[in-house]
């Protein structure tokens, strides 16, 4: 995957994570090895209660309303797939690499959890759609934070809200 496809992608997934409210604790282009072996060409990092990843926290909400459940889990669908469709939209295809398919396991894995979602392929498409609408709407942030992955390699969560402040809040029921 190329630098700047994989600057696009980790983008895609930054600005849908600022526009829907998911602070990103940073992000990172610097390719890293895995405990596994395996190679990522890029990451984003939420902030999370202690060493919990978002789909633990969402698969430990019993306490919280169903309807609240379901908008974090849908929330965290959307997230998934900016990447792939942020990466298609700027460099007109995809890049080989399992970054895609790992996206798209993370999002069947949070549909899993949902048991008010019942049809996949329906709920997937109307969340692409959502997804694909509110990346048009934070295009400009996600060339921007793209445009600095590039440079850096690696963004902090202050340089972030700096680059998130300089552009337009985002209000809708995305």
């Amino acid at each position: 995957m190329s630098m700047i496809a994989t600057a696009y992608h980790e983008a895609g997934h930054t600005a849908a994570s600022l526009l829907l409210g998911v602070d990103v604790k940073h992000v990172s282009i610097i390719p890293r090895l895995e405990h596994d072996g395996s190679c990522i060409a890029g990451f984003v990092s939420h902030f999370s209660r202690g060493a919990r990843s978002r789909r633990q926290e969402l698969c430990a909400w019993p306490e919280v309303s169903s309807s609240k459940r379901r908008r974090g889990i849908e929330t965290n669908i959307k997230i998934s797939f900016a990447g792939k469709l942020a990466e298609k939209r700027a460099i007109g295809k995809l890049a080989p690499s399992c970054s895609m398919s790992d996206d798209l396991i993370v999002a069947y894995q949070l549909f899993l959890l949902s048991k008010h979602l019942t049809d996949i392929n329906r709920t997937f498409r109307l969340l692409r759609f959502q997804t694909e609408d509110l990346l048009e709407y934070g295009w400009t942030l996600i060339e921007t934070i793209a445009a600095r992955l590039v440079v850096s390699g690696y963004l902090t969560n202050l340089e972030l809200k700096t680059i998130y402040s300089g552009h337009f809040r985002y209000s809708s029921s995305y």
